[in-house]
């Protein structure tokens, strides 16, 4: 089998997310045969279909073309007011478009968040489950991986605790498994 593509897509723009630091271990941990690419959303604009109808921008056609070469996709997000922040929603919207040549659909995604709340952004993965199976997505139903006070986990070296870091492999291993049986 060839090697497996990951896109790893941080659901914020903030420098110092929690979730970008999580991708960034992610991406470290990633054994040998994989490879994984991480794309911030920074460039995306603000979904218009007046732009639409005018050619897609290039950041998005970029985009697009790293959702349709990679073979999975993991998805760190933060939560804003129980759901997902605007920049993911706007990139999922953008990058579903036009719906006939979707690049999501039947394309295996894990998510995972962290977040300063009791709750480590469980709810946010709730409303990003609904919208990614709007959009054809595989989403992996287990392990769910929800890093609560993060800020109490993540260290000035970006590293975290070695529980964490168990649970972040078996989303890993897991999630690999999940996209070799899809790609099978």
């Amino acid at each position: 089998m060839n090697q497996i593509q990951l896109l790893g897509i941080a659901g914020s723009l903030r420098k110092g997310s929690y979730n970008r630091k999580l991708l960034q271990i992610i991406h470290r941990r990633i054994p040998g045969d994989v490879e994984m690419e991480i794309h911030y959303l920074d460039e995306i604009p603000l979904y218009n279909m007046d732009i639409e109808k005018e050619g897609f921008p290039e950041a998005v056609k970029n985009f697009q073309a790293l959702v349709s070469s990679c073979d999975g996709i993991i998805i760190a997000s933060p939560e804003y007011n129980y759901g997902i922040p605007g920049v993911l929603k706007n990139a999922i919207d953008w990058t579903s478009r036009p719906f006939d040549q979707n690049p999501f659909d039947k394309k295996p995604c894990a998510i995972c968040s962290a977040s300063a709340s009791q709750f480590g952004g469980a709810r946010a993965q709730q409303h990003l489950r609904q919208v990614l199976s709007a959009i054809g997505m595989l989403v992996m139903p287990q392990p769910e991986l929800y890093i609560p006070k993060a800020q109490n986990i993540f260290d000035e070296n970006q590293e975290i605790n070695e529980t964490t870091l168990k649970r972040i492999d078996k989303l890993i291993a897991s999630f690999i498994v999940f996209i070799k049986k899809h790609k099978a």
